[in-house]
C-alpha cells in the first residue's frame, strides 16, 4: 500500500482567514516545507478573488513552487473554469471538492451534484487530452468527497482514480472501502 502525505496548509490553512499572507511569505512557507521533505502541497486554490482573496496569487505560488526540485503541486478548483487556469499555470494535480451532501455543495461551490459531477468530467477530459503536466511521482486528477457526519464514505463517483478526503487527510479510495 503506498501512502501520500498531502500537506494542505497553504491552502486550507489560508483560505478561512481573512487577513491575506503576502506572496513571499507563501513561497518561503511551501519552500520551508519542501526542504522539510514533504513532497506534495497544496500551494492554494485557483477560485474567484472575490469569494477567496487569500488565493488571488495562485497562479504565481503554482509558479514559484515549480521552481523547488521533486515537488508535486497540488490545487483545489471548484469547477473546469478554474481547473483550466490550474492547467495552465503548471499545476500537476487538482482537487475538485465534491460534497456528500447537495445543500453543502450548493452552499460551497454552488453547484448541484450533477453540475459537479459534469464539471469533474469535464476537467478529467481535458486533463486527458494533455493539459496537466508531469507530476514528479505521478499524473493524478483528484476527486474530494466529504464524508457524512458519522465519518462514512460516500458512494464513490464513477471517475478513474478518485482520492477520498476531508480535512483530516487523504486517503486512496480502494483502501478506505
Amino acid at each position: 500500500m503506498d501512502v501520500t502525505i498531502s500537506e494542505v496548509g497553504p491552502r486550507d490553512g489560508l483560505q478561512s482567514i481573512k487577513r491575506t499572507l503576502p506572496t513571499e511569505a507563501k513561497h518561503r512557507w511551501i519552500a520551508a516545507l519542501a526542504q522539510a521533505g514533504l513532497r506534495e502541497i497544496e500551494v492554494g486554490s485557483f477560485v474567484s478573488p472575490k469569494v477567496l482573496p487569500q488565493m488571488a496569487d495562485c497562479a504565481e505560488v503554482v509558479a514559484q513552487a515549480r521552481t523547488i526540485p521533486d515537488l508535486c503541486i497540488v490545487v483545489l478548483v471548484p469547477n473546469l473554469r478554474y481547473a483550466t487556469m490550474a492547467f495552465e499555470a503548471g499545476t500537476h494535480v487538482i482537487t475538485i471538492p465534491v460534497s456528500v451532501s447537495e445543500p453543502h455543495s450548493i452552499a460551497n461551490i454552488r453547484k448541484t451534484h450533477p453540475e459537479i459531477i459534469a464539471e469533474v468530467r469535464a476537467a478529467i477530459a481535458r486533463a486527458l487530452r494533455g493539459a496537466l503536466t508531469a507530476c514528479p511521482r505521478e499524473t493524478t486528477v483528484t476527486l474530494a468527497s466529504d464524508l457524512d457526519r458519522r465519518g462514512r464514505k460516500a458512494r464513490p463517483a464513477r471517475i478513474e482514480a478518485p482520492r477520498v478526503a476531508n480535512s483530516a487527510g487523504t486517503v486512496n479510495q480502494e483502501d478506505a472501502t
